[in-house]
């Protein structure tokens, strides 16, 4: 499953070059005194990113979850992540899912996934944080072209919760960012609570 659409990269980069221009334009108007050209200008930005946004939100809104397997690479460009196994044991307190997790380097460089963010789900939707400390300094390491990177986490849930899903990503440090869901096309679906994932059942 590849989570990274470059159609959408590349509508977002040509978004934020048409605003920066459009702003020096404004700029140089009012520097010019051109006050009514630049308000018109203004507006009509205004106008664009209002349509911009609409369009983002109703493709995140449409947009079916997604989910695979275990033992199967879910990649965000050439860094991916798999789940190879999971083992549940009771606790006090609930259940313990350990996930033994590989991320993978598919790329002919050096790669790490910066600011990552996990969480498995239950039936209802609800999300679990992981109980493992510095599973980001692993989730992060740094892995060599063609290679992988094999560590462990803990997920604590409530008696009687079973895990069925298991999401992550990286470059927010969290699940959901407002500026990025609105201006990556489609890929705000977190602000629907639609999460793609990897199964755990």
């Amino acid at each position: 499953m590849q989570a990274v659409n470059p159609l959408v990269d590349l509508i977002a980069i040509l978004a934020v070059v048409f605003s920066a221009g459009t702003v020096l334009r404004m700029v140089y108007l009012l520097l010019r005194r051109r006050r009514p050209d630049a308000l018109r200008l203004l507006i009509r930005w205004a106008w664009c990113v209002l349509a911009y946004f609409a369009v983002s939100l109703a493709a995140s809104a449409l947009r079916p979850e997604r989910s695979i397997g275990q033992a199967e690479r879910w990649c965000f460009d050439d860094w991916c992540v798999s789940v190879d196994r999971v083992t549940r044991r009771s606790a006090a307190d609930g259940t313990v899912y350990t996930l033994d997790l590989q991320t993978y380097n598919a790329a002919n460089r050096s790669q790490r996934a910066l600011y990552p963010w996990m969480f498995v789900r239950d039936a209802g939707g609800q999300q679990y944080q992981s109980t493992t400390k510095g599973w980001e300094t692993a989730m992060a390491a740094t892995i060599a072209p063609q290679e992988s990177n094999h560590f462990s986490v803990d997920f604590l849930l409530p008696p009687g919760v079973r895990a069925v899903g298991f999401s992550t990503n990286h470059g927010g440090g969290t699940p959901c960012r407002l500026v990025t869901s609105l201006l990556f096309i489609s890929q705000g679906g977190c602000l629907f609570h639609k999460f793609d994932s990897i199964q755990l059942q």
